[in-house]
């Protein structure tokens, strides 16, 4: 198979799968003999193969040159099949983070070759092409499961079939410093048991646009985490205080006067609206052109990601929010410049015949994530008033929604200039510790994968 081909195999078996929710549990759960598979089990198997096998395999090919894989012989072939809403969930999501590896993977790293002790020596495309075959003779398994006389009569009406819960996530902005808290609490959440990076949607606003869509471009929450624990090198790409140095006393005023604004910004559309004629205004900005490339930089490929993200900014035109995705035609790296393009310091970004400013300056945006089932907002600051409409809107949609904001603590390391890289790693150690908390909350809620 080529290329396309296999990643739409891959893209596409989850959906497929998920139709199995409207089989009654008695043809999901029966064996269509005593030597073969029931539904449950195949569901069980391909999770298993996913989880243990291949999603581990591709981590390793991504950063390593020719490795060896480990035997994994008992690993899958002896599934116990959980409740089959929650299987279903598990592998739609081990999928979703199959795909972010080999998103983040470049062209010449595809050829990248993998050994295992049974298949011998095959190049990333081959273990792809590998996983995709295998999807394909289990669901031709299911299929003739189905195709069984009577298996009709087993089918669920509507109202009684599982509903696969649909998850999101918002990272909220915060500058350098509330993305480093928001990679700690990622992390310390994964770490509890609660993995937001497994997230359906992901929805990003600034600093929080950029996490995400690191995460979605393939890179893990241990390495952003390692990253954070280091100083920062001068020229570093998550450096983001490039070209400040150059600025005037008379520039920084400005951009300090600009700042003043936003506490208001996010509840009041004048006030947004007049924050973009300050951005457009700006005597000395960092240009737009210098901010793609500092996101091409940062992101590491030039694609959007297969799994769903949304990255939220600013008209400066009429202060409304707009959410950039795969659909739409805009290069991600011109997404991300215009969501983190701060007014009064970056020149706003260019989209067509607009000019977008920095998300975070109309709040958290949480109602990005409205009609999906749970979401989940990662946010270091809030703005009262409008996160909870925006909160509201989500409920309205039919979702429940939890907001986690950085508590006093957390906001006492990361102090009151968030572009103060030297607290870098005390806010992702702040992050990292309100996480313990956080868990508690989210975990029951986040990891029910069926109602």
């Amino acid at each position: 198979m080529d290329r396309d081909n296999i990643l739409e195999i891959l893209r596409t078996t989850p959906g497929r799968l998920a139709e199995l929710s409207a089989i009654k549990p008695q043809l999901v759960t029966t064996r269509p003999t005593e030597a073969e598979w029931s539904i449950a089990e195949v569901v069980a198997h391909l999770v298993l193969e996913e989880e243990r096998v291949m999603l581990p395999r591709f981590r390793r090919l991504a950063s390593e040159d020719s490795p060896v894989f480990p035997t994994t012989r008992g690993l899958v072939d002896h599934p116990n099949p959980r409740e089959f809403g929650d299987e279903l969930t598990s592998f739609r999501h081990l999928r979703q983070q199959t795909l972010a590896v080999l998103d983040g993977i470049s062209e010449a790293d595809w050829r990248r070759v993998g050994t295992s002790p049974t298949r011998g020596s095959l190049t990333v495309e081959g273990w792809a092409d590998y996983l995709a075959r295998h999807d394909l003779e289990h669901l031709e398994q299911i299929n003739s499961i189905l195709a069984a006389p009577g298996a009709l009569d087993l089918t669920l009406p509507d109202e009684a079939k599982v509903k696969v819960m649909t998850r999101a996530v918002v990272l909220g902005s915060g500058a350098a410093l509330g993305r480093s808290w928001e990679i700690g609490m990622l992390k310390g959440l994964r770490d509890g048991g609660v993995d937001l990076t497994a997230a359906d949607l992901l929805v990003g606003s600034s600093a929080g646009a950029i996490v995400s869509a690191q995460i979605r471009a393939g890179r893990s929450i241990d390495d952003l985490y390692a990253v954070l624990l280091e100083p920062p090198a001068p020229t570093s790409p998550d450096n983001d205080s490039r070209g400040r140095n150059e600025r005037s006393a008379e520039d920084t005023r400005y951009f300090q006067d600009t700042l003043r604004m936003w506490s208001g910004a996010a509840e009041d559309v004048a006030v947004r609206i007049e924050m973009g004629k300050r951005a457009l205004a700006t005597p000395h900005p960092i240009s737009d052109d210098v901010q793609r490339a500092n996101m091409r930089t940062r992101l590491g490929v030039d694609t959007w990601p297969s799994a769903s993200l949304k990255i939220a900014a600013v008209d400066i035109s009429d202060g409304s929010v707009r959410f950039f995705d795969s659909t739409q035609g805009v290069p991600i790296e011109t997404a991300l410049a215009a969501s983190a393009a701060q007014p009064g310091l970056q020149a706003p970004v260019a989209v067509g015949a607009n000019r977008y400013m920095d998300g975070g300056v109309a709040g958290t945006n949480i109602d990005g994530a409205a009609g999906y089932d749970v979401v989940i907002g990662i946010t270091p600051f809030t703005a009262r008033t409008k996160t909870s409409q925006e909160m509201d809107v989500v409920r309205a949609s039919g979702g429940q929604v939890i907001d986690i904001a950085a508590d006093d603590e957390s906001r006492k390391v990361m102090g009151s200039n968030l572009a103060d890289r030297s607290r870098a790693r005390a806010s992702a150690e702040a992050g990292l510790r309100q996480a313990v908390t956080a868990a508690t909350v989210l975990r029951d809620l986040w990891n029910r994968g069926s109602y």
